[in-house]
């Protein structure tokens, strides 16, 4: 699925958001599950280590 950030996403995804996950495109999934009020499901979880929150859900092997 793709989703669009809005204009007043973008300075939370370009600083803080990406700079804690590292990668544009998870820093995209944050935003998208905070605005969508869900959770982030992903078999890399790490990459989310430096989040406060319990929207990280891994997919074990």
């Amino acid at each position: 699925m793709l989703l669009d950030v809005h204009a007043e996403g973008w300075r939370a995804l370009s600083t803080s958001t990406y700079e804690i996950v590292g990668r544009m495109d998870a820093a995209s999934a944050v935003l998208a599950a905070v605005e969508f009020d869900c959770d982030v499901v992903t078999a890399t979880p790490r990459l989310y280590a430096g989040l406060d929150g319990d929207t990280i859900l891994p997919i074990e092997d």
